[in-house]
């Protein structure tokens, strides 16, 4: 029944025919989704190496060190993430409650799902090279990016 309701939400999101409550609903999503991943990679940090879950980029997997502290700072920053696309989302939900079909919503709501997901790259690649040098060893408390 569960899975009957999400189709029908998906066809009417794609046939632009949202009502008020399924409207409410897909604005929880972005937000909760992220916020979820965010706990499950804080409080049951994922294990070197591993090909399902954990933020994955070469760099994060030069060695055992690396990839513990990029799932450890990537985890506080897709909570926060979670968090900012749930006021985003809901804000954009209760706004337009009364008009769920409005193309605002994916205007304003899209651009900031994929800026997210961006701006997670990019931080946790900075923080990154600022701990470890390019083969993946820590840093000296003096060296230099």
């Amino acid at each position: 029944m569960h899975s009957q309701y999400c189709n029908t939400v998906f066809a009417a999101i794609h046939q632009n025919n949202l009502s008020k409550t399924d409207l409410q609903i897909v604005c929880l999503l972005p937000g909760s989704v992220f916020f979820v991943v965010g706990l499950l990679m804080k409080y049951f940090t994922p294990k070197y190496p591993n090909m399902s879950f954990g933020y994955r980029t070469p760099f994060s997997e030069k060695n055992e060190q690396t990839w513990n502290e990029a799932n450890s700072y990537s985890a506080n920053l897709v909570i926060a993430i979670g968090i900012i696309n749930g006021i985003v989302w809901g804000y954009l939900g209760y706004e337009f409650r009364n008009d769920p079909n409005n193309d605002l919503i994916v205007a304003i709501g899209t651009p900031t799902l994929i800026g997210s997901a961006i701006a997670l790259l990019i931080l946790t690649e900075l923080h990154l090279r600022k701990i470890f040098d390019k083969d993946g060893n820590r840093r000296k408390s003096n060296d230099s990016i």
